[in-house]
């Protein structure tokens, strides 16, 4: 009897110890930011590439820009088909390995 308790209690505590593992972290408290230009700009499927120079290496990010996504220029909200080439950003920003960099939020300098 004590067995079969100890086996019970076991499955339960790995079942509630992974369930922590599977949360869905993208806390916009943790959103990165980096700033750069507009390298390239995709309307139709959403994407958006920056060029940035850091200590003098040149890098090119490419975020994934969501329909809800908030953009402003200034203090005007603007949309994303109003992003050109050049166009001096910052993007507000969250990660992971699995489904890339997704922009929350985009500042057109």
């Amino acid at each position: 009897m004590a067995k079969k308790s100890l086996i019970i209690l076991c499955i339960f505590l790995i079942a509630f110890s992974c369930s922590g593992y599977c949360q869905d972290s993208t806390d916009e408290s943790k959103a990165d930011i980096v700033k750069g230009v507009v390298a390239a700009v995709d309307w139709v499927a959403g994407i958006l590439v920056v060029r940035t120079m850091d200590f003098g290496n040149i890098d090119e990010i490419t975020f994934e820009v969501p329909d809800d996504v908030e953009i402003t220029k200034g203090t005007n909200s603007i949309g994303f088909s109003s992003i050109n080439l050049t166009d001096p950003v910052r993007v507000e920003y969250l990660g992971n390995s699995f489904s890339g960099l997704k922009a929350v939020r985009i500042m057109v300098l």
